[in-house]
């Protein structure tokens, strides 16, 4: 923060928290007080500057504006508020509530959100002592040093030990910045400590085409930190040089969020309250969109969750250049989704490199995934079908039956990978999990793609179709090849991955 300097154009509205006043017209010389006061002000197409300093409100855009923190200087919106007034009692250390903040979770799709052994993830309360967050706990009994439990009939924050001596913060709003109108722009900012549901969706949301989120910071929410959705059919916006840290739940997430692109964005340690892996938490989830890009981003250190996640039929997609490392479950998962390509990543560090799931039409290109613990790259189906209207998955604008998404494994193009080193049990697995299709009639092709094998990992697992099983495939000349496709390109552990264009002939979604 306070590394942008954005040009200030002529007509531009000004706030400061310190010297500005609502009541002023919005020049330079009388500044608003509000970031809000100044959108209540703000007509299309005009820019508001936002002075040094930290603002603690939620603001909502219902213009197309500009919002852009002044030349070199650091502007946070925080949703916290201090802490002061502590009282000691025969149940300890306890300071008031400054709200009840929202602790609705949703539709859960039949799969619980919340473990038994982080029972209090989905609760929005967040109290931070000298920067740093506390753990949740649900009862006093609990309570230890690192920990807060609150009491909603109270109206009380309670603490394990002394407060003296310390910098206390805690949660008192949900939500940072609502966009409903198309064509905003918000840059230069820092967002931080907002206390969001997971109902409530991102601290950022934005709901329109064409809105644009760049060199922005967002740090310590309580779900999710930036989410875009479209309504209907119209489209959505772009998140460029974004920052994400300590996002409860989610980093960034998407749904009906087509032509959604997401490019040099940091999302680290994502699903920092460990909520379960499914239905909803990763590093960047996308669902029932259309034409999605996500390039040149690093998503990393994220806890028992998935890195990149495209679920429920997203259509027409790009995962290209980026750096996927260390997030507990899955790399890169497609799920129920079609016609995309998943491009010159490096994906490590995982429990599954790179996944695809009830999905098909898709190029895997010129990727190195490894140090994986069960496998490299996995395409596996289940039972779910795309003409059934039972089925969870449907993106809601299209009925069942579409035909642009099977939610088969099929027409998988596998080309110019590096699979390993690293103790997964095999390289590449291809099984139909519920409904019997052999992996033979996935129309699965694999060439110039090395294998590292040694230490008691398979090539591939191979199904058979028959309940399950799968057949061990020796090595890389073995593995069998979709019709009019060139010849399996053979390495071995010692050889280097011989040279292979990875974009001939791939898709370009």
């Amino acid at each position: 923060m306070g590394q942008a300097g954005y040009p200030v154009p002529e007509g531009a509205l000004f706030v400061d928290a310190v010297r500005g006043r609502d009541s002023s017209s919005g020049d330079s010389k009388h500044p608003f007080r509000t970031i809000q006061g100044a959108l209540d002000r703000a007509q299309n197409g005009q820019t508001v500057v936002v002075r040094e300093g930290e603002y603690h409100e939620t603001i909502y855009a219902n213009t197309a504006v500009v919002i852009q923190n002044a030349p070199g200087e650091a502007v946070w919106l925080d949703g916290s508020r201090e802490a002061l007034e502590w009282t000691q009692d025969a149940d300890g250390w306890s300071t008031p509530m400054p709200a009840v903040l929202d602790r609705e979770i949703g539709p859960d799709n039949g799969d619980p959100y919340v473990s038994a052994s982080h029972p209090a993830a989905a609760e929005p309360e967040m109290l931070f002592r000298d920067d740093t967050q506390l753990r949740q706990v649900l009862s006093r009994d609990a309570l230890g040093e690192d920990s807060f439990m609150a009491d909603r009939r109270r109206k009380r924050l309670y603490i394990g030990g002394s407060p003296q001596g310390h910098r206390w913060r805690t949660a008192a709003l949900a939500q940072a910045i609502v966009v409903s109108s198309p064509d905003v722009t918000i840059r230069g900012i820092g967002i931080r400590r907002y206390g969001n549901s997971v109902r409530t969706q991102g601290a950022v949301y934005l709901a329109r085409r064409g809105d644009l989120v760049e060199d922005v910071v967002i740090e310590d929410v309580a779900t999710t930190g930036l989410t875009f959705y479209s309504e209907g059919n119209e489209g959505t916006g772009t998140a460029r040089h974004v920052t994400v840290r300590r996002a409860g739940l989610m980093g960034i997430g998407g749904s009906q969020a087509d032509h959604l692109r997401i490019s040099g964005a940091l999302v680290e340690e994502a699903n920092s309250e460990r909520f379960n892996a499914t239905p909803n938490s990763a590093g960047i989830k996308v669902t029932s969109s259309r034409g999605v890009i996500i390039q040149d981003t690093t998503v990393r250190n994220s806890f028992d969750t998935t890195g990149i996640w495209l679920d429920e039929s997203v259509v027409g997609f790009g995962v290209d250049r980026n750096r996927v490392v260390s997030n507990g479950i899955t790399g890169i998962s497609a799920e129920l989704s079609s016609h995309g390509r998943i491009a010159d990543n490096i994906v490590r560090d995982h429990e599954f490199g790179v996944v695809l799931y009830s999905s098909g039409d898709i190029d895997v290109l010129g990727n190195s995934i490894s140090d994986n613990t069960g496998i490299d790259l996995d395409l596996r189906q289940d039972h779910r079908r795309q003409n059934d209207p039972r089925a969870n998955g449907h993106d809601p604008r299209f009925p069942p039956g579409d035909t642009t998404n099977p939610w088969l494994v099929q027409n998988v193009r596998i080309r110019c990978n590096v699979l390993g080193p690293g103790p997964a049990q095999t390289r590449l697995r291809a099984v139909d999990l519920a409904t019997g299709i052999p992996a033979d009639h996935m129309g699965i092709s694999v060439s110039g793609t090395t294998f590292v094998v040694g230490g008691g990992t398979t090539v591939a697992q191979w199904g058979t179709g028959d309940q399950q099983r799968t057949r061990d495939v020796a090595g890389p000349g073995d593995l069998p090849s979709a019709t009019g496709e060139r010849a399996n390109v053979v390495a071995s552990a010692t050889s280097s991955p011989k040279p292979c264009n990875a974009h001939d002939g791939g898709s370009s979604n």
